[in-house]
């Protein structure tokens, strides 16, 4: 039996925060084991407070920019804590990560199936040739979420419970507090605030219309009375334009790149409603039970989004969907091109205060100039394993008149157990 299990996890915020349901169930598994965590610095607050995880492996992790000189430090680092078992659930190996795997000298390596999302497969399985492979879960008609391949890992270990692990945060008593305090000196009351985070990691995802889409939400009759906005420094220019947008007696606080990642987290548990791309924030809210609203591109829909019925989704399906983000247009139409009023609408639904059933779609409408050479297409054949059913009186696509509102079985994409 292990005794000392070391799992990698060198992707993002959001990813971790995926994998946090599947953290106790490891811990079961191998019970009188030390476990600890390799994951990237700007992970490594997620799991301070975490009771599952006995130590922490920091390391100078970068996708764009990563030396030799991390890469030695990394396998160092995890080599000197002696680990027996290595485990792998990351289902899309990035090569950086791989070097540092190939380097650890665990006795024992367990690695999820990979994909061919950022490496062929073939490179990625050879890369793990001294591994004991788990079978990744499959569909027949389309993605498979990232919930499902965590339940997949977990059989792979042992555990064979049909519960899906669900998206987890742990945050101290004193973050809720001081991110509390942070509201109340910029005179928000957080049961009528927007958390607003408008930006991730890529520049595909970003949306040029925040501020006519929190504005055009705000003329629907959004129950928002004020407006935080979270994440990096580069978020202020969506917080200006926003703020110039919306009617003055709509307060905004502008805390983007002033808030550690535990901060920002509690930010959006206290909140109404959070909005933002399929970034961290919106895995945070399901993760806290907050009403979201998500600006879903077509890089693999499905896969991490949506799972939870706390869930709106603002989406424009186009015949290149699915497509890894190898994007082949001069810009990402299926983010940029969203209309502002279909974003407002999926802002108001998460707003409304209305329990929720099950995730909602909604789907853009853009004027054809828009979208270049791109087609927009049926939800059917853009995203056939997102499970979507009709509602009352709408098409499979964007109408001339209206945005289409599409209700998502989450029994297709992993159901959410968050109240």
């Amino acid at each position: 039996m292990a005794r000392r299990v070391l799992t990698i996890r060198t992707d993002a915020i959001g990813d971790a925060i995926l994998w946090g349901g599947a953290l106790e169930r490891v811990r079961t598994r191998f019970p009188d084991a030390r476990h600890a965590v390799l994951c990237r610095e700007a992970v490594a607050p997620l799991y301070e407070h975490c009771p599952f995880v006995d130590d922490i492996i920091p390391i100078r992790y970068d996708d764009a920019v990563f030396s030799d000189d991390d890469r030695a430090e990394a396998v160092r680092a995890a080599n000197a804590w002696q680990p027996d078992l290595l485990l792998d659930p990351i289902r899309s190996k990035a090569r950086n990560a791989i070097g540092i795997i190939r380097g650890i000298d665990a006795p024992r390596s367990l690695v999820l199936e990979p994909d061919d999302a950022n490496l062929g497969s073939a490179e990625a399985i050879d890369a793990h040739r001294n591994a004991e492979l788990i079978p990744a879960a499959r569909s027949v008609d389309g993605a498979v979420s990232e919930l499902l391949q965590h339940r997949a890992f977990l059989a792979g270990l042992g555990d064979h419970r049909v519960e899906i692990p669900q998206p987890t945060v742990w945050c101290s008593e004193s973050d809720r507090i001081e991110a509390g305090a942070m509201l109340s000196t910029g005179g928000l009351e957080p049961e009528q605030t927007l958390v607003l985070a408008p930006r991730g990691r890529w520049s595909y995802k970003m949306y040029p219309a925040w501020d006519r889409a929190i504005a055009l939400a705000i003329d629907l009759g959004a129950e928002v009375r004020s407006i935080v906005v979270i994440g990096g420094p580069d978020a202020r220019l969506d917080a200006e334009a926003i703020r110039a947008a919306v009617p003055s007696t709509i307060p905004l606080l502008d805390l983007s790149g002033r808030t550690t990642i535990r901060h920002a987290i509690a930010l959006v548990g206290l909140c109404r409603v959070c909005a933002g791309t399929d970034t961290f924030a919106i895995h945070a809210a399901c993760a806290q039970g907050v009403p979201n609203a998500v600006l879903l591109g077509g890089g693999h829909p499905g896969r991490f989004l949506p799972y939870s019925p706390l869930t709106r989704v603002a989406m424009l399906p186009l015949d290149c969907y699915g497509c890894d983000w190898r994007c082949a247009h001069e810009r990402a139409h299926c983010v940029a091109a969203i209309s502002p009023e279909t974003v407002a609408r999926a802002i108001a639904a998460a707003a409304s205060g209305r329990t929720p059933t099950r995730p909602l779609v909604f789907i853009s409408n853009p004027p054809p100039t828009e979208l270049g050479n791109a087609v927009q297409i049926s939800i059917d054949r853009a995203a056939p394993g997102l499970g979507v059913d009709l509602a009352a009186g709408s098409s499979r696509t964007g109408g001339q008149d209206a945005d289409t509102s599409l209700s998502v079985d989450p029994r297709r994409v992993g159901p959410c157990d968050c109240p």
